[in-house]
């Protein structure tokens, strides 16, 4: 955990992600090849000042490659998963789609999906009028101010695919079913509405009451907004089941997909008029690798020091070793060592022996080293870690 101010935290994360080498990482985690090394200088990743994702990440690791990483390994994923549901439920039809990227924040998903679909076709929209701004600027999309109240949520034109994230994973019981209705009736026909919550599992306090099949409390890590409309909610499948049919009647078609955000969230998948069929996602979505550097270090000796794990969140999937690359040198490290704690937290078997550890000799004396980790798959990587190591 590094000691320098927190200002200086930003500084020396701006300065990492204008890295290019950064860019290329990034895009080789969408699909896990280099088959989009060129697109690396299309990829936008400046970050808003006041990005509340990234903050968070900032104060709880104090490390300024952990936090960068963290932010945009989640956006990858989030990408991943858009494009799989897209791909699946669209055939032919995917790359001509329209997006609505709703809650979109300031732009952890739209900056991965302009490189894949044409900016005319994605819509993004935020409460945050600061965050609509900088999207519009910076990534180029349009744009639409979201609503305390669906009600007041104006829009003019429909989607054939409407994305939210973290959304309804901070919405009272209130405000819950009113914004799946007005959302799934922005859907054009055969059109899709993709949301996620926090499911019974993620709730530490144990068994949500059937009866009520919601718990929300009134705190988040977005201060700015109200907490008494935006805080932490936890949903039962009974819960959202009903939701969804209060809201699209008994022609509804959807797929719950546990844990599929980070290994937090539950994605559900949606057609509201039924001409799709979400089912068939169960089948082949696949979460992709997920992992961690716990330890970075100089040893007295100057040789360098690192140790984490990393696994498939998909149980069928195995992966054998991550690639780090250390001053411009690449190693491949074996995934062979026991790490019960890991299989413990993600209740997963197939996790236990996801560590791996290296240790490698270095004469740059305290010049600082460039870091970076990464575990791959045939379908996508994960950025595990990207950084200085002085």
């Amino acid at each position: 955990m590094s000691t320098l101010p927190f200002d200086d935290l930003l500084r020396q994360a701006a300065a990492l992600a204008g890295d290019p080498f950064f860019r290329q990482a990034l895009v080789r985690c969408m699909d896990g090849s280099d088959a989009r090394i060129e697109q690396a200088d299309r990829l936008t990743v400046g970050i808003h000042p006041d990005d509340q994702m990234f903050l968070h990440s900032l104060h709880a690791h104090q490390d300024s490659g952990a936090a960068l990483s963290q932010y945009f390994n989640i956006g990858v994923q989030q990408y991943r998963s858009v494009r799989q549901a897209v791909e699946t439920l669209f055939g032919e039809r995917a790359d001509t789609v329209t997006i609505l990227d709703f809650a979109c924040g300031f732009g952890r998903l739209l900056r991965f999906l302009t490189l894949d679909w044409p900016k005319a076709s994605i819509t993004g929209s935020e409460i945050q009028p600061e965050a609509l701004d900088f999207v519009s600027a910076a990534l180029g999309v349009h744009t639409l101010p979201s609503t305390a109240h669906p009600d007041n949520f104006e829009v003019a034109q429909c989607f054939d695919v409407i994305w939210v994230a973290s959304l309804f994973s901070h919405l009272p019981d209130e405000l819950f079913g009113p914004w799946l209705a007005r959302l799934l009736s922005l859907l054009n026909p055969g059109g899709v509405l993709c949301f996620s919550v926090r499911g019974e599992s993620q709730f530490a306090g144990g068994r949500i009451a059937e009866a009520e099949g919601i718990l929300y409390q009134q705190d988040s890590e977005l201060s700015p907004l109200d907490k008494r409309l935006y805080g932490t909610a936890y949903v039962t499948d009974g819960y959202v089941r009903a939701r969804l049919a209060e809201a699209a009647g008994a022609a509804t078609r959807h797929v719950r997909l546990p844990r599929a955000l980070a290994n937090e969230q539950d994605l559900y998948v949606v057609s509201a008029d039924g001409r799709r069929d979400p089912a068939v996602l169960a089948g082949s979505f696949l979460r992709g690798p997920w992992g961690w550097v716990d330890v970075r270090r100089r040893e007295a000796d100057g040789s360098v020091y690192l140790e984490g794990w990393a696994a498939s969140l998909d149980e069928e999937v195995r992966l054998d070793c991550v690639e780090v690359t250390l001053a411009g040198t690449a190693h491949e490290v074996p995934i062979n060592i026991p790490r019960p704690d890991v299989a413990e937290a993600f209740q997963a078997p197939h996790m236990l022996c996801s560590g791996w550890r290296l240790r490698v000799p270095s004469g740059t004396g305290g010049v600082p080293l460039r870091i970076q980790v990464m575990a791959h798959t045939p379908r996508g990587a994960a950025l595990l870690y990207y950084g200085l190591l002085s």
